[in-house]
């Protein structure tokens, strides 16, 4: 299985840029925290109850990696 363009950090750690201290902090990717928000909107219609979990995890990171791909899409014609 491929590894999956996660996006990189949500909210990225400054203390290394700062301090300088070269070590890689661990971090929240901006692919978890689109899925996340993303099964925020499945789990707040209250329709989802009694649902597949797995089949809304499965979808909640497609849709994740949807935006990745349209951010990433945008970012290449805008020259961004």
């Amino acid at each position: 299985m491929s590894e999956k363009e996660d996006g990189g950090a949500a909210f990225p750690d400054l203390r290394n840029e700062i301090y300088g201290t070269g070590e890689r902090a661990s971090y929240m990717s901006l692919r978890d925290w689109f899925a996340g928000q993303a099964l925020a909107g499945w789990i707040s219609d209250g329709v989802s109850y009694g649902c597949d979990m797995e089949y809304i995890a499965k979808a909640c990171y497609e849709q994740a990696d949807a935006m990745i791909a349209a951010r990433e899409a945008r970012h290449e014609t805008n020259g961004i």
